[in-house]
């Protein structure tokens, strides 16, 4: 289950901060992975559900997933568990057939500053029924 899930029209900025529970160095941040499955998949109402997985995380800390739908902007998160993995199952951000492009980002604090880091990215193909 994700911490949070919010929809925003295509165009909007969105800025969402999820905390690291330990700062972590910029230079561990190269080797994540995201899937998103079921990947393809036929249209069938906006209430489908869609997992998020990965590792290569920085364990037992937060990411955001950031989807661009063809009409809307979407983000969601959750945890990572202690080895850095994710499994986040989110539905509600499939509202019409497209591409949907997924990433995946960590925040790390350096000093007094909060940095956003990309992860990993994934492609979404959903087809018309």
């Amino acid at each position: 289950m994700s911490l949070f899930h919010r929809l925003v029209p295509a165009g909007l900025l969105v800025v969402a901060v999820l905390l690291s529970a330990a700062p972590a160095s910029a230079d561990q941040f190269n080797n994540a992975t995201l899937t998103v499955s079921p990947n393809p998949t036929v249209f069938t109402d906006s209430n489908a559900y869609f997992t998020f997985t990965g590792c290569g995380y920085d364990p037992s800390t937060g990411v955001v997933i950031v989807v661009d739908g063809p009409e809307q902007q979407s983000f969601f998160g959750g945890p990572t568990d202690t080895s850095g993995c994710i499994d986040i199952v989110e539905n509600g951000f499939v509202t019409v057939p497209g591409t949907y492009n997924a990433t995946s980002n960590q925040d790390y604090q350096r000093g007094q500053t909060i940095h956003r880091q990309l992860r990993a990215s994934a492609t979404l193909t959903v087809t018309a029924s």
